[in-house]
């Protein structure tokens, strides 16, 4: 504990007036972050230490190891770091401070446990997707994180892949993600049905979470789950109505009237003439909000 206090002076020393002083403290730091043994103090700097510069340099050195060294640990260690990581992340789900003071350590949380997602998915952690998934419906908090970490792996996979992560590898997740896609729709119905069932019980950042992680995923899921479900129709009426949602539903209703259907697919005359209805049905809706002056 005393050194982790002490870490958390130099971390504050970082921000001295003090030019000689913060020199210092840089050099101290980053000579700690090139110790290959630095990350085995997290878990000990996350519990200990009361700077939240602290632990999120922490977080850091975990990632750095996760992205860098992955590959090279023991199994052991591996496994010690996941389990570590999954409950870390599941209790700061839990914590409403840690989803508001706290909420760039989660958002540092997640990337380091997408990192080992990418590295495990498709071998040892086969069943993440669905397990997160059923997980979430316990509780809230946690729901809204899980949403925030699929929309962080989509866009990992789907956008940022090329500079990452090798093809052969890219396609794989690629698979994965599409291949287990009716457990994350199923999540994201759950979320959007319970707020039309009974709106006072849901969180409207629940709602927010959800609706921006669905608009992640519309350039690349199969489109039945688009133009064969209700979920246009639940956007459209129940959410792209209410002013504190508008936003964030706006993007879906675009990427659903902006998708490409390729003319060989048998099913286009069917998905273009919804597409078409529902660019009507938007005009006429936001022609109805603007009468009511409550953009």
């Amino acid at each position: 504990e005393k050194k982790v206090y002490l870490l958390d002076q130099i971390v504050q020393a970082l921000y001295s007036k003090d030019q000689s002083v913060m020199n210092q403290a840089n050099l101290v730091l980053t000579e700690f972050q090139q110790d290959g043994r630095s990350w085995q103090y997290v878990d000990i700097i996350l519990e200990n230490s009361s700077d939240n510069n602290t632990k999120f340099l922490a977080l850091n050195i975990l990632e750095s190891t996760v992205k860098n060294r992955w590959k090279a640990l023991p199994e052991d260690q591996k496994t010690g770091i996941k389990t570590y990581i999954t409950e870390l992340v599941i209790n700061m789900g839990k914590d409403e401070d840690a989803n508001t003071t706290g909420k760039h350590l989660l958002t540092k949380l997640n990337e380091t446990l997408v990192s080992i997602v990418k590295h495990e998915w498709t071998t040892t952690w086969k069943d993440f997707i669905p397990s997160i998934c059923v997980a979430s419906k316990t509780h809230q908090g946690i729901c809204e994180n899980t949403l925030n970490i699929l929309k962080l792996l989509s866009e990992e996979i789907f956008d940022f892949s090329k500079n990452e992560i090798a093809s052969k590898q890219a396609n794989e997740l690629k698979e994965n993600m599409t291949d287990e896609f009716a457990s994350i729709y199923e999540l994201c119905v759950f979320v959007l049905n319970t707020y039309i069932e009974n709106s006072k019980d849901v969180k409207k950042a629940l709602v927010k979470s959800c609706l921006k992680t669905f608009a992640s995923f519309l350039s690349w899921i199969p489109y039945g789950y688009i133009f064969e479900t209700d979920i246009m129709d639940k956007l459209l009426n129940s959410f792209f109505v209410v002013p504190s949602f508008r936003n964030d539903t706006l993007p879906c209703l675009v990427e659903i009237a902006g998708l490409k259907i390729d003319e060989t697919d048998p099913k286009y005359n069917e998905y273009t003439e919804k597409q078409y209805i529902l660019f009507c049905t938007f005009v006429q809706k936001t022609i109805e909000v603007t009468k009511m002056k409550n953009l």
